[in-house]
């Protein structure tokens, strides 16, 4: 099958923001009124992505589109509704929460016929992360089932504000991924980072161990395996409120039953996130010295300045 193509970017913004309170992928950074998002989605047409699909929910869609207008006049932007997706032929009660990162990308698969990458609305990956991604992406052929995803050092993924949760991975000798590994509690003490589990026992974790932060490479051959896993999770779940069906988990399936194989892409680049609310204050810093820097234009939509 034909390589090289354009990749197109996948953006999981459904989440509840359960832990920051509130939609947390809305809040504006920049003088400018940016929201995070919008750094990712520039960083990606730089790296020369041209589509950008948003999985929202229907309830803040158009909110959310107001916000993130200024894009479109740079890249394709199509939306998918994960709490209006039924996969066809599974049987899914109504519940609040949403059924995970897994259900997400199956509600966009109607939108893709190319490589993609796969990220959290409310992380920032580093401008280079994307050109990794789309490199990778752009070896890839259609119809292959290997995959990637780009590992970051344990030591910059860290909040400053709190314990976080991190899938770490675990590599075969030859650098592919074998599994990963989530640690529910991970977090500095005095220049050591723990990992407690739900017991209270510690463990002292490598600051140079790779972490998992949800950027997935995947070509559309992964959605049929996503569906067939989908069906066995939702017969064993269906009436839990609070269960997930997530990536990381559908990946690790996969990587040890041998139906698909996977690189992981170390990767050393500025990580940040909005855990908690106080997050928001090292972001908007960071994001301002960007500007300062001149790593990011200002405005950042600006035509004479985004050479895009």
């Amino acid at each position: 099958m034909e390589k090289n193509h354009k990749p197109t970017l996948v953006v999981l913004a459904a989440g509840m923001g359960s832990r920051f309170g509130g939609l947390k992928q809305l809040e504006p950074l920049s003088a400018d009124g940016n929201i995070l998002i919008e750094y990712s989605v520039f960083d990606a047409i730089r790296a020369g992505f041209d589509k950008v699909v948003f999985i929202v929910r229907k309830s803040f869609a158009d909110e959310f589109a107001k916000l993130v207008e200024d894009l479109t006049k740079h890249v394709t932007v199509e939306y998918a509704f994960q709490d209006e997706y039924e996969p066809p032929g599974i049987d899914l009660p109504d519940r609040d929460k949403p059924w995970g990162t897994g259900h997400a990308l199956l509600a966009a698969e109607h939108l893709i016929a190319e490589p993609m990458a796969v990220i959290n609305a409310d992380d920032f990956y580093g401008s280079s992360a994307y050109a990794t991604a789309a490199e990778f992406l752009r070896a890839q052929s259609t119809d292959s089932s290997h995959y990637g995803m780009l590992g970051y050092s344990l030591r910059n993924v860290l909040s400053t504000h709190g314990s976080v949760s991190r899938g770490l991975c675990q590599l075969t000798d030859n650098g592919q991924l074998s599994s990963i590994l989530e640690h529910t509690k991970v977090y500095d003490a005095e220049g050591e980072i723990i990992s407690e589990d739900e017991r209270g026992e510690k463990t002292v974790l490598s600051e140079s161990q790779l972490a998992s932060m949800n950027f997935w490479l995947f070509t559309p051959t992964f959605f049929p395996f996503l569906y067939a896993e989908m069906r066995i999770f939702a017969a064993e779940h269906r009436n839990e409120q609070t269960a997930e069906f997530l990536l990381p988990d559908i990946v690790g399936t996969l990587l040890r039953s041998g139906e698909v194989t996977a690189d992981c892409l170390p990767h050393d680049d500025t990580w940040f996130g909005m855990t908690y609310p106080e997050d928001r204050e090292s972001a908007v810093s960071a994001i301002g010295k960007m500007h300062d820097d001149e790593i990011y234009p200002t405005p950042l939509w600006g035509e004479e300045k985004t050479d895009l």
